[in-house]
């Protein structure tokens, strides 16, 4: 993670998943624009990199709760909100000098 980062996101699988840097600067080792069609897809054209280990889901449970998609496509929508904010903030602070 850079220097003065904050991390934001962590697991027993990886323990930095996310950070946030300058306020302004997310990086996410994680997709939250992932839809139930996009993860089909995924595991269609990846299915030999679906092994049976620690941490890997089977295709059934990751397609098996649509509401869960919903509530990573929100979170997405919130940081994108949150990121245009501060990108708002920048652009005025820096046009008054």
């Amino acid at each position: 993670m850079p220097k003065n980062s904050i991390p934001v996101a962590g697991s027993e699988a990886c323990e930095n998943q996310g950070f946030l840097y300058d306020d302004r600067v997310l990086g996410l080792q994680f997709h939250l624009e992932t839809t139930p069609q996009s993860a089909k897809e995924l595991i269609d054209h990846c299915a030999d990199e679906i092994v049976d280990a620690p941490y890997i889901q089977s295709p059934e449970i990751m397609l098996s709760d649509e509401e869960k998609f919903k509530s990573i496509n929100q979170v997405m929508n919130d940081v994108l909100d949150y990121l245009s904010l501060k990108e708002k903030d920048v652009r005025n602070i820096t046009s008054n000098l």
